[in-house]
Formats: C-alpha cells, structure tokens, sequence
C-alpha cells in the first residue's frame, strides 16, 4: 500500500511539472538588405553557364517564323487592323471547332482592346511576338447570348473610347446592328467568343454574365493564335468596319 501511495506521488509530480507554464524563445529574424541589381554586380561565370544551353533552346523556339505580314498590324483606334485580325481569328477559330463538332457555329467574338499588348510593323511574326502581343493566359470562353445582350454590348462598344477587337457584327447604332450581315434579332440566342477576363466582367463588361450557358474550350487564347499562325502563314487583314462612330 505504501509502494503505491509512492508511485502515486511521482506520477502526479511528473504530471504537474510537464503542465507547466512553457517558455518560448522569441526569434529576430536576419535583415538582409535587398541586393541591387546593377553594373556593379558581377556577372556568376558558374550560373551563367548552367543556364545558358536553356537559353539557347528557349530563344530558338521563341524565334522561330510563323507568318508574315505585308501590312503593320496597329492599334490606332476603332476598327483597327490587328484588333480586326484577332477578333477575326477568335472567331473563325472557334467556329470551325463547333463545325467540326457538328455543333453548330461562332456567330462573333470579343475581345477587349486592352489584351493586345503590342504591336508589329509589316514582316515576320514569331512565337515570342505573339507571347508579346498576349502575356497572360487568357482562356477562351464561348457564350450563348439573347439577341438582346449583343444589343447591350454594341451601346457598350459605342460609347466606348476605345476600339474593342470585334467580330461578326456591323452597327452604328442601338437599333442598326447586323449580325453576319443580318438584322440583329432580340429574341434569337447567338454564339459568342470571348476570354475568361472579359466573361468574368473584365473592362466592366458585366453583361456577359447574363448568358444563358458558358463553355470554356480549355484553350487559352495565345494558343489559339499560335495554332492558327502555324497553319495561316500569309496574314491577311480584313479591314471592314464593325463598330461605326
């Protein structure tokens, strides 16, 4: 009995002393001061030759000729010809996917003036001008849309200041658009093209969020131009007008 009144002790001291109060060890992190990039800064020799075989593969892919085209491709206002030539492409590219598909068509595409991030005098187009021209990873979305949002996003595009990249429609009012060279029908569901970005209400194109379904291709928009430059060497522009101010 003694024994275990004993060991009853012990175990309640060692429980006692592992309850206690903890003590922690407060850590001041190292300042290290950012290093500068500059002429100052000596080139690593050792770096600088692991990575330069990857250099070399990337700037070859990077530079390998797609296309080429005999006009300037330029962002210079409404119904510009490289906003024309990537909306155009937009929307051709995804209605052959629905085509193909027997699903269908594209009946037009949008895409916000914004996206296109440079632009090219007439000559050859590479891989690395089009990850230029698009450096973000856009995916493409096909929307349906009532004939009454198209109405909604021409008085957008109208009043907008600039040339959103648009395809299929002709308007130069509310009341005088014309999709594929046909009168715009409030009630009939068309088939839009169009990015993540802008479906998401991007640009403050809200409106698309009133579509009816929204399917994403699992594509993102560079790779749509990258594939169709593959296969359409010769650019051609088609510079009619779309949105009439």
């Amino acid at each position: 009995m003694k024994l275990l009144k004993n060991n009853l002790v012990v175990v309640s001291m060692i429980l006692l002393t592992s309850c206690g109060t903890k003590v922690y060890q407060k850590l001041t992190p190292e300042y290290i001061p950012n290093t500068n990039i500059t002429h100052q800064v000596s080139e690593d020799l050792a770096i600088s030759a692991m990575i330069q075989p990857y250099k070399n593969e990337l700037k070859a892919k990077m530079d390998r000729v797609l296309a080429h085209t005999s006009v300037d491709l330029l962002k210079d206002g409404f119904n510009c010809s490289l906003c024309n030539l990537v909306a155009d492409i937009t929307q051709g590219y995804t209605a052959d996917l629905y085509q193909k598909e027997n699903r269908g068509t594209v009946d037009m595409a949008l895409i916000n003036y914004g996206g296109l991030r440079r632009t090219f005098n007439a000559g050859d187009l590479t891989v690395g001008n089009i990850f230029e021209l698009m450096p973000f990873d856009n995916e493409v979305y096909v929307l349906d849309v009532k004939g009454s949002v198209v109405q909604e996003m021409v008085d957008f595009l109208l009043k907008a200041h600039v040339g959103h990249p648009i395809a299929g429609i002709e308007a130069s009012s509310i009341n005088d658009i014309k999709v594929n060279g046909q009168p715009l029908d409030l009630n009939k569901t068309y088939r839009l093209a169009t990015t993540d970005y802008l479906f998401n209400g991007g640009d403050s194109m809200f409106f698309l969020q009133k579509a009816s379904h929204a399917e994403i291709l699992n594509l993102k928009h560079r790779d749509l131009l990258l594939a169709y430059f593959e296969n359409n060497p010769a650019v051609k522009v088609n510079t009619n007008k779309r949105i009439i101010k």
